[in-house]
Order: structure tokens, then sequence, then C-alpha cells
């Protein structure tokens, strides 16, 4: 199966360089097909080409000599290609030669040099340059024309194409490609092309497409970064033309930009279709552009571009807070680990906001980890392996809304900084929203007797309606040195020097609220007593984290100290008649309670008031 490509009318094997003498004009020697497998081997660290390319030991050094042999046997189903750069040339600058996909093959980087049976991307990474020499790069780093059975890419770094070239090739009888189309991948005429775990990385392209263009052809992308293309016209990551469809699975597209047209990172036009599951499209020129249908499902999109008529399910349009959107591959210039600038800030809006049974999605991300960690799969090709964090405690009036469906998601704003973190104890799918209040001035106060902490929050299911899980609060360690200063202050909040927190409460005051504040409840407050382990302190942050069990009505959440006083004896004033030498200082404040052990009584023989909601009771010892 030899291709020769037309430059205007001359015959020219302008992509094949190693052919098998089957009057291709190649030069090669002639192929025995029937001794080759389903495999052939790639390894740019071989010495020389002379391999035949049937083991590791034998293997290619160049892919695109392998390609000739699996274009030309069909007996060959995949290559597998070791680490390394490799260019669609060895010495040549003719900016026509790619590496040209003419059979049903999977094409599979990611291992090792000398190879071995389990590939790793990530740790063996397999560049696919456009770079043919200093200043000189190919129209197009990769073909894939008129297969249908399937095509596949996994693993694969596509970075450096330009096509900005003029005029055409013929690829088939009357079929043309233009030079200035899809500078990483040009695709025309397939049934099924699928790109797994790859990046498309600083490709430019004059006209349409700046990393790939896909012309009457079925596309699948799952996790695959679109980062830093360029097209002069439309579609600066991805174009599609002429009933052509993609599916898009946690992939993100970021830094994608077109000039003078439309689509910064996706152009379809009318007829081409996109579905687009769990997938970032942020910080391009813009989403989208074209007449074709746009259906989207639990997605991060950048702007509310029209879907003509297509879907748009539980989708979020809030900075997705890269890390470093500036600098892809990260401090340790490897792209697909831990560090990559496309990677999301702990507080992220799109963890644990994607959808787990979305089209094709795979069991690991592109790190090569497991895709669910707790519970629901995150939104993009990263999936982030912590739970959310706060930072910093959040600022009077800061205030934002977030979709819950399973698993420890935060409520987050901008720059990280989580509001608050809730955990449903089954699978929901509401919208909750978060208000912080931060007076400074004063205390928040109850029936003008017990005090707060001076930073509160207010948590509202939307529809009005009950939530049962866990709700993590943020609070500062001087939040509770201020409280504790405070001369009514009977005991003590944990501060960092002094870390008992038996006394700590949550009250709620169940309900919807538009002050927030205790006096707009009719309701009488809830105590939450949270267990001393769900009271954490950081000596980084200074941040002190409580989680506490929410059963029913969200509400407006204040913390404050809550005691239960026992007296054993009849003298009320004698520390020595109350458990562990512990009695209250004159007074009794709201929500707090003394128990008098029964068969005792009391005389209450000096001043003492009793607030409201403060409460005698009697128990009897065990």
């Amino acid at each position: 199966m030899i291709l020769f490509l037309y430059i205007n009318t001359k015959l020219y094997s302008a992509i094949c360089q190693f052919c098998p003498n089957d009057n291709g004009g190649g030069g090669g020697s002639s192929v025995d097909c029937t001794s080759y497998g389903e495999t052939i081997y790639v390894d740019i660290s071989r010495p020389n080409d002379n391999g035949d390319g049937k083991s590791w030991a034998n293997a290619k050094k160049y892919l695109h000599t392998a390609l000739d042999i699996a274009n030309y046997c069909d007996e060959i189903q995949r290559i597998e290609v070791a680490q390394g750069v490799y260019k669609p040339a060895i010495t040549s600058t003719n900016r026509d030669l790619t590496f040209f996909v003419g059979n049903d093959i999977t094409i599979q980087g990611g291992y090792p040099s000398g190879g071995n049976t389990n590939p790793n991307h990530v740790l063996y990474q397999t560049i696919l340059s456009g770079v043919l020499a200093t200043g000189i790069e190919t129209y197009h780093i990769m073909v894939i024309y008129n297969q249908i059975g399937g095509v596949s890419v996994h693993g694969c770094i596509f970075q450096n194409g330009f096509a900005d070239g003029t005029g055409s090739l013929q690829i088939g009888n009357s079929v043309y490609m233009a030079r200035d189309d899809g500078a990483a991948v040009y695709i025309k005429d397939n049934t099924a092309v699928n790109f797994k775990n790859c990046l498309f990385y600083n490709n430019v392209a004059n006209d349409h497409g700046g990393a790939v263009y896909s012309f009457a052809s079925t596309t699948n992308f799952v996790n695959v970064i679109f980062a830093n293309n360029t097209a002069g016209v439309n579609g600066g990551g991805l174009y599609l033309q002429t009933n052509s469809e993609s599916n898009l699975t946690n992939c993100t597209f970021a830094n994608n930009y077109y000039v003078s047209g439309g689509g910064g990172a996706i152009y379809n036009t009318t007829g081409s279709n996109i579905n687009v599951y769990n997938t970032i499209i942020w910080s391009n020129t813009n989403s989208w552009n074209g007449g074709g249908q746009r259906n989207v499902w639990y997605s991060l999109i950048q702007d509310s571009n029209t879907h003509n008529g297509g879907s748009s399910t539980n989708n979020i349009y809030i900075d997705p807070e890269f890390v470093n959107s500036a600098n892809i591959a990260g401090p340790d210039g490897d792209f697909f680990t831990i560090d990559d600038g496309l990677m999301v800030c702990t507080g992220s809006i799109i963890i644990n906001r994607g959808l787990n049974t979305a089209l094709n999605i795979s069991n690991l991300d592109i790190k090569g980890v497991n895709r669910k960690f707790n519970e629901q799969v995150d939104i993009g090709p990263y999936e982030n392996e912590n739970y959310p964090k706060g930072y910093s405690a959040p600022a009077h009036g800061d205030s934002t809304v977030a979709r819950i469906y399973l698993g420890k998601t935060s409520i987050p704003l901008e720059d990280c900084k989580v509001l608050s973190i809730l955990t449903p104890d089954n699978a929901i799918n509401y919208q909750f929203k978060t208000v912080v209040r931060h007076i400074n001035s004063s205390f928040p106060t109850y029936n003008q007797y017990t005090k707060f902490v001076d930073r509160y929050y207010y948590l509202e299911r939307i529809p009005i309606g009950d939530f049962n899980g866990k709700i993590t609060l943020f609070f500062t360690n001087y939040d509770f040195v201020q409280f504790n200063d405070d001369p009514y202050s009977l005991n003590n909040l944990p501060i960092a020097s002094n870390q008992i927190k038996n006394h700590l409460r949550i009250i709620k005051f169940p309900g919807v609220s538009s002050t927030y504040l205790p006096d707009s409840y009719t309701a009488e407050p809830e105590i939450i007593d949270p267990a001393d382990a769900d009271i954490s302190y950081s000596l980084t942050t200074l941040i002190w984290t409580v989680t506490f069990e929410n059963t029913g009505s969200l509400g407006t959440y204040f913390v404050t100290t809550k005691y239960d006083y026992i007296l054993n004896g009849t003298d009320f004033s004698n520390p020595n008649n109350w458990n562990n030498n512990i009695k209250p200082n004159a007074v009794l404040p709201s929500l707090n309670r003394i128990f008098v052990t029964y068969p005792y009584h009391c005389t209450i023989n000096e001043a003492f008031e009793l607030k409201p909601f403060s409460k005698f009771d009697f128990i009897t010892p065990i």
C-alpha cells in the first residue's frame, strides 16, 4: 500500500522514505509481510535503521520507516514506540514529509529504550516533532487517511508542527490535502481515529486546525491536552469539517487561539458535531464557533457561546484555577506529571464534578493513576489525588455556588480559596450556596447573651432541602484567640498553644435567611458537638479545620464554647463540689447546662445569672 503525493502536477514520493520494493520507487528492499506478526517495534536509540522491526532487539530506528512497512503489510496491527524524539525525516528538509498512516493500526508510545512489555508514557515520553531542522518544520506531523477499521494513537506528544504552506498535496484519487491546515495531525475520510493520553502542543496552522484538522471523520479524544496551538483563521486547537464528529472525554483546551476567524479551542462547521464530557475549555481566545452542534456534559467552559441546539448538562463557568498555565510542563520539564501547569489548585471547582459514566472514560488519568478518586471523577485529564483543603480563611462577604455529587467536595472561590467542604452520605446532585461573614467590629451574639466566633457560615441547598453528611468549615487561629480574650468567655476555644478541643461547639440555626444572623431565625438552634479528632490545626497555614455531621436542614453555623457543669454536692459556691473542680463563674451562658447529680439538691449561695436557653438539669450518677 504505497502512497505517492502530487506536488502541483509532479509525482513525488514525499512521504515514503523507506518503501518496500513494490514498484514504489523507494529504493528499499522487498518486504515479506507474512514474516511479520501483529506488532512492529521502533526505538530511536538503535544505532541504525537496519533492523526489521520484528522485535525490540531488532527494532526499526525511525517511526516513518516502520509506518512504511505497516502501511504495506496488513498483518501489522500495532507499532510500539520507545521513548525519544521522532521526526518525519532523517536528514531531509522537505516540509511535505510526514508520518503517514495508511492502514488500520495502533501506535503506542511510552516504552523505555530497549523496550519492554508495559508502556508508561509518563516515564518514557514519545515525542513526534515537526522540527526537521533549525527553523524548518513539517507542514503536518501526521496524516491519517481513508481508514475504516480504526486508527489509534496512544501516549504521544505532537509538538511544533507548522502548516504555513501554499497549495495542496494529492493523497488519493482526486483527494487533496492543504498545506496550511492541521499542523499536528491532518485527518481525512476515516471511520474512527482515537487519541488517548496525548498532548498537542505549540502547533500552528495558517488556515484551519492549529493542532488537528478533521474532514469527514469520527475522532475520539480521551485524556488529551490541546495547549498553545494557533490557527490563522478557525479552530486553534481542533477543527471539524464536512460531517465530522468528535467525542472529547476528560480533555483540556488551554491557551489555544485563532487570529482572524473563530473557535480558539474548537471550530465545528455546520453538520459537524462535538460531544464533550468532563472537559476543561479555558483560557483560549474563546471556547468555540461554527455552525455545528455542540453537546456538553459535566464540563468547565470559559464562555456561553451557542451550542447550536445541542445539550448542556451540569456545566461550570468558573475559573478552574490552573497551577500555572504559562508553564504547561511544570518545574520538572516533563509533561503528564504531578507538577504540570494544567494541574489545578487543591480548591478547584473541577474536583469531584465529572460524570463517572462518560463516553470512552478511562480507568486511569493522564498521569497513569486511578481515574476515580473520592467516588466522583474530576473534570479534565488529571485526577487530583488529594482532598480539598483550606489554605486561607474566607473573608467577609465571600460567596459562591457549587454542585455536589459524592465524595469530599469543596465549595471554592477564586485563587484556590476553599469556602467550605461538603461530603454527602450518599450520591446527590444539587447545588449548594456558601456565604461567609466576618464582622470585625463586634461579636455576633444570640439573644444578646451568647457570643460566637466572629466568622460564621451560611449554607443553603438549591433547591431548598436537607443535606445529610459532613460539613467542614475554616477559621483562623486569631478568630479563636479573639474569642478567648473576651471577658465573657467562660471556656476557651482551642488555640495553637493550647489545643483542648472539648469545649468547642457548632451552633446551627436551621432554615433559610437573607441576613444570616441568629435573630432572623424562629426555630430553636441546634447544638453540634464535633469529635475532637475532627478539629485540627495547621501550623503552616494557621488555619483551624472543623468537621461535623449535619442532619436535615442547613442554615447558619456559628462556633462557640459549651460546657456541661456537674455539681456533686449541695454547696454551689464550693469548687470542690464541682466535677474536676470546674464551676461557672457568675453567669451561665445560653446553651450551656448545669447538671446536679441525684440525690443532691443545691442552694445557690452566690450571685449568679442564668442566661436564656441555659439549663439546670438532674442526672443519676453512673
